[in-house]
């Protein structure tokens, strides 16, 4: 496992993955799960030859980081594109969800690129 990955190699896998996740979404007609529910989809994006096992809400976050990359998302966005809540929503989910992408990403030497705006939301920084 290579430590010294470079960021713009992240951010090119990152705008791959976003396309293959909407090209299927545009061919599955699954009915959407509801946020109580599980999910256990496990999908996985290739770095430096290891898998990372992300699941469909964290590739959904970081779908939406990347389509905004440089830009703030707020907390309220994510919560709306990648769950379904309405802006009145409470949770933590976000939060549990972010702390694992950085988890998952920094155990395979991925630079840690998922940034907090305190108070705000989160911005993808190259």
């Amino acid at each position: 496992m290579d430590s010294d990955v470079h960021p713009e190699e992240l951010l090119a896998r990152l705008a791959a993955l976003q396309r293959r996740i909407e090209l299927t979404r545009q061919s599955r007609r699954q009915p959407t799960t509801s946020a109580a529910e599980p999910h256990r989809n496990e999908q996985a994006i290739t770095w430096n030859i290891s898998d990372i096992p992300l699941t469909e809400r964290e590739l959904g976050v970081l779908a939406v980081l990347t389509r905004n990359r440089g830009r703030v998302v707020t907390r309220h966005q994510l919560l709306r594109e990648v769950w379904g809540f309405p802006p009145e929503t409470r949770t933590n989910v976000l939060n549990m969800c972010v702390s694992s992408i950085r988890r998952k990403l920094q155990s395979y030497g991925a630079p840690c690129m998922v940034h907090t705006v305190r108070g705000t939301g989160f911005i993808l920084w190259s």
